[in-house]
């Protein structure tokens, strides 16, 4: 901030003593690079009469920025959001933003987007700057976990997979293919002849996962 003083009357041959915020204090007629707070100036002429006046540096509010996330849905997808508020500082404003896999978009919200770390840089008109760190998350994650009984003997049809699915939304669909046109629904199938076994699960919310498990013969 600054003060560009201006004197009239008196006897001229005018001196100036000023006092300020955080101890500050000076004999020049005007004062450049302040902080905010009130100064206050003593302005003597030759003949030693003496005015005094007080001014007030102000500031913009901090400049801040908000946000809300709306997390990706399913494991996977890009269609998690991320809208912010501004406030503070002077507008207009400028938005810099970063994320996974080289991500980077100058909007104000942003959506379309993969789970991971996003951070945005604010400007205001008068070049000051914020920042914020963003974290989208996945929020529904299905896992299969296999238990595979491999075949007894060579030829044998007596494989068996049984899977424990996890997380997601329930109740659960599930089915599967497998050799010769194998076709099967369920968490456990049985019977199996040696071969590679294809599952999708879904879940209530339409998420859904592919996974593939190898039933052995001797």
């Amino acid at each position: 901030g600054s003060i560009d003083l201006s004197v009239s009357g008196g006897a001229g041959g005018f001196t100036f003593s000023w006092s300020g915020p955080n101890g500050f204090t000076s004999v020049q007629e005007d004062l450049i690079n302040l902080s905010a707070g009130t100064y206050t100036v003593t302005v003597t002429d030759a003949n030693s009469c003496e005015q005094t006046a007080d001014f007030d540096i102000n500031q913009p509010d901090e400049l801040l920025v908000n946000g809300s996330i709306s997390d990706v849905l399913c494991a996977g997808d890009s269609n998690g959001s991320i809208d912010i508020a501004v406030s503070g500082g002077v507008p207009p404003y400028t938005f810099a933003w970063t994320g996974p896999n080289g991500f980077s978009s100058s909007d104000e919200d942003i959506s379309g987007l993969e789970a991971g770390t996003y951070t945005i840089e604010v400007t205001d008109s008068q070049l000051c700057i914020t920042g914020s760190t963003f974290e989208v998350s996945e929020t529904f994650v299905l896992t299969a976990t296999p238990s595979i009984t491999n075949l007894s003997c060579f030829g044998a049809n007596d494989g068996r997979i049984e899977i424990n699915i996890q997380g997601g939304l329930e109740p659960y669909t599930i089915s599967w293919t497998g050799p010769n046109g194998y076709l099967a629904n369920g968490e456990l199938i049985e019977n199996l002849e040696a071969g590679t076994y294809n599952l999708i699960a879904s879940d209530d919310n339409g998420c859904s996962i592919v996974q593939s498990f190898e039933v052995i013969s001797p």
